[in-house]
């Protein structure tokens, strides 16, 4: 198995893997980005493209490709996964205060 094709199988994994958390409906929901619209299609689409070259390493003669695929592919989705949007996000306040009352309006015993 060449060096070179194990390359160019997770380099394809992870541009697809990539597409896949770029669209993500829960991750940008979470970072406060607009929802992305795309088509049920599109997403099976990618997700071959994750697994395909999974097959073609299978299928070239050798488990051990496959085996450094797994391996590769899984770290890669977790360093994928761990990256925040470039945008920076405004921290909402989900209670709508956060202020202290003030001592005149505090009632004390």
């Amino acid at each position: 198995m060449s060096i070179l094709a194990i390359v160019a199988a997770v380099a394809a994994s992870t541009a697809a893997l990539a597409y896949l958390a770029l669209g993500n409906a829960k991750r940008r929901r979470v970072f406060g980005l607009p929802p992305l619209e795309r088509k049920a299609w599109q997403t099976w689409l990618a997700i071959s493209g994750v697994l395909a070259p999974a097959v073609f390493l299978l299928n070239s003669g050798g488990g051990a490709g496959f085996v450094v695929w797994c391996g590769a592919v899984s770290v890669t989705g977790w360093g994928l996964a761990a990256m925040t949007p470039t945008k920076p996000i405004v921290p909402r306040r989900r209670n709508g205060g956060g202020t202290k009352p003030d001592a005149a309006q505090s009632s004390g015993p």
